[in-house]
């Protein structure tokens, strides 16, 4: 039988005039607000503790299940990810070994010509010097024969 709230006002007025304000309200605040088979008992409490335990267990062992599985994920992807360094790394050597060798053949090609043009430039300048001094001696050799015929002019005037 569910006891509605005017049920509980009229029981209530007929303990303040038989008990009195202060008794009446002691003695309703001792009874449930509702009907008694809405009060948790002690085994009604333990058979839910049993429940939520359970039902804790099962969201452990689901929780540990699901870190397992994250943690094979992520083991996994640590696996691909230094696969791929690898392989990225092993391309990047293969790539710095062929542009090294691509760099010394350009250096190589570069100090050939250099050298070729060096050695140009100092047989030209050999050629240059050559013809300076060949046209000095035979400046030299000129003046020298100018002098001699001077002298030569000059003796005989003396002798004449």
């Amino acid at each position: 039988m569910t006891t509605n709230e005017s049920a509980r006002h009229r029981l209530y007025q007929k303990l303040e005039q038989a008990l009195g304000a202060e008794e009446a309200n002691t003695l309703m605040d001792a009874l449930p607000p509702r009907d008694w088979s809405e009060v948790a008992s002690r085994s009604d409490l333990a058979a839910l503790e049993v429940a939520t335990t359970h039902d804790l267990e099962v969201l452990e062992h689901r929780i540990r299940i699901e870190i397992a599985e994250l943690r094979s994920e992520l083991h996994a992807d640590f696996a691909d990810l230094r696969a791929d360094m690898k392989a990225d790394l092993a391309e990047l050597r293969a790539d710095m070994k062929s542009d090294l060798a691509a760099f010394r053949a350009d250096m190589k090609s570069e100090l050939a010509a250099f050298r070729t043009e060096r050695a140009t430039e100092r047989a030209q300048d050999r050629t240059d010097m050559k013809a300076e001094l060949a046209t000095f001696r035979n400046e030299t050799a000129t003046e020298r024969a100018q002098d001699r015929n001077e002298t030569a002019t000059e003796r005989a005037q003396d002798r004449a």
